[in-house]
């Protein structure tokens, strides 16, 4: 988890002691998404995950545009739950002693997907994003 701590703070721009590890995940935030970062001891893996909508309903077409996605992802998979009616992004990677550089690329690649397709898959679907904002909130 050292190394996904590396990762995070040099995303972030903070130290490494400022990055919050709650329950054993960081969170990652993009612009509408966050990449919760989590690991795993046997065998050694990062599984790094979001859900990208919530409150969608099963339907041909939402499996279709899923499809069309995951078509274009190079890092990992979009499904969807339909206990919790989610849409939610998710990778596995199994690696003993992964680079603190590979790891921030997976987060970065994954919230830059997440960003781009949570968009698409509300204006299509509907639901809301991981990480709505406001219209009238300002970024600092």
């Amino acid at each position: 988890m050292a190394v996904a701590k590396q990762a995070v703070a040099g995303l972030c721009c903070i130290s490494v002691d400022d990055v919050k590890v709650e329950d054993g995940e960081i969170l990652c935030f993009g612009e509408s998404s966050g990449i919760l970062v989590s690991a795993m001891d046997d065998p050694p893996a990062l599984v790094f995950r979001t859900y990208l909508v919530d409150g969608i309903k099963e339907s041909a077409a939402m499996y279709a545009l899923i499809n069309e996605i995951n078509a274009d992802l190079a890092i990992g998979q979009i499904y969807y739950y339909p206990q919790q009616g989610q849409i939610r992004y998710y990778y596995k990677y199994f690696a003993e002693n992964p680079s603190v550089d590979l790891v921030r690329y997976i987060i970065s690649e994954m919230n830059y997907k997440a960003d781009l397709y949570d968009d698409r898959l509300q204006v299509r679907l509907g639901g809301e994003r991981f990480n709505e904002t406001s219209s009238d909130e300002v970024e600092t």
